[in-house]
């Protein structure tokens, strides 16, 4: 009996933390573009590239875990993506940043939310999607759930399933290694604690320590490539303002929603997907130390015809970040050499 009255006790303090959330919700900043979906939620998103009667090209970008739409492409330039004729749309996922929650979200319903956000900002009826990290998952969602509506689809060191059903022990088992020994617990927490318990450690844990905090913890858990790409004059301060920005309603169930979508069952694996006929580019760091390239080399095997791009020596952050000729070799493979290149030639 003490348990249960012990237990009710801490749920009753969730609520009550709900509702201190609900209470400090920073103002919304105005100026930023939102889309309203048909339930109402509002989903914010920062645009670059061509104007919409310009662009060749749409794509649709998904940020990772405690970021937000302002990482994109980090770096990326307006003329950049207007070689290449793009117009590029990041969003805030689900509670991170300025867009609403969505209890219970899946991948089932991120992807049909990918739709709705297309189809809103009037995007063509095919387009591309690019994640990044966790935000590769919901591009691998994208891949099962809406295929009639991708012309393709890159991700960017995208995080995979330990319980993908179609791997070995020995690959499970080399992934697992891959793993730094926080990441472990996190991926515990997400597959065997309570949600509300989740959401409890999120709020009182994860969420005092982000900004500059987080940052701080990152530099001793990246790689060595990642620490010198953040010693760059103002990548940790980006790093910084774009995690800020991802827990601006002071909220952490976005972070424990992406845990807790990670580490379960996915209900799809890269082996399920092998009718999708459009392009998937993988580009992945050899010394990442966040997420393990033996995922996909998984992916690979399961998908031939997917191209796997292994970047020798480079980690989660220094081959992506601020650097146009990285971020070319990207465009360039989604969608040819640039425009003015391609009308030379005629």
């Amino acid at each position: 009996m003490t348990f249960w009255l012990n237990l009710g006790f801490v749920k009753s303090i969730l609520r009550h933390l709900q509702l201190w959330k609900a209470a400090a919700l920073v103002v919304a900043d105005a100026s930023v573009p939102k889309i309203t979906l048909p339930d109402g939620r509002q989903v914010a998103y920062l645009e670059k590239g061509c104007r919409p009667s310009d662009a060749r090209h749409s794509l649709l970008l998904l940020h990772g875990l405690g970021s937000s739409r302002l990482s994109n492409m980090p770096g990326i330039s307006n003329e950049t993506l207007a070689d290449y004729g793009v117009r590029m749309v990041a969003i805030d996922r689900p509670g991170y940043g300025q867009s609403d929650a969505r209890p219970g979200r899946t991948f089932r319903s991120e992807a049909h939310d990918l739709a709705r956000v297309a189809d809103a900002l009037q995007f063509p009826e095919k387009f591309w999607v690019l994640g990044y990290s966790m935000g590769g998952a919901f591009a691998w969602g994208a891949i099962r759930y809406i295929p009639e509506r991708l012309a393709g689809a890159t991700l960017w060191a995208p995080v995979g399933s330990l319980h993908w059903p179609g791997l070995t022990s020995q690959e499970r088992a080399d992934i697992w290694r891959e793993i730094p020994g926080d990441s472990k617990y996190t991926i515990a927490y997400g597959r065997h604690v309570p949600r509300w318990a989740l959401d409890l450690w999120a709020q009182r844990v994860i969420l005092p320590n982000t900004g500059d905090r987080w940052v701080r913890h990152g530099m001793k858990r990246f790689s060595p490539p990642d620490k010198a790409y953040l010693q760059k004059p103002g990548a940790a301060e980006m790093l910084t303002k774009d995690n800020t920005e991802a827990f601006r309603q002071r909220s952490g169930a976005p972070f424990a929603d992406d845990i807790h979508t990670m580490a379960g069952s996915w209900g799809f694996e890269p082996g399920d997907l092998t009718g999708f006929d459009k392009p998937i580019h993988i580009w992945q760091g050899t010394e990442d130390w966040l997420v393990p390239k033996g995922f996909q080399r998984y992916a690979k095997r399961r998908l031939p015809r997917l191209h796997l791009h292994e970047l020798e020596g480079e980690g989660h952050l220094s081959w992506f970040c601020h650097n146009e000729a990285n971020q070319r070799k990207v465009l360039e493979s989604m969608f040819g050499p640039p425009i003015s290149l391609k009308t030379s030639k005629i």
